[in-house]
């Protein structure tokens, strides 16, 4: 389901963004 795929990648993309910020 692409839900999974969406929310692992908008997560990561969360935490990447304020981990890298």
């Amino acid at each position: 389901f692409l839900f999974e795929l969406v929310v692992g990648f908008v997560y990561a993309w969360q935490i990447g963004s304020l981990d890298w910020e």
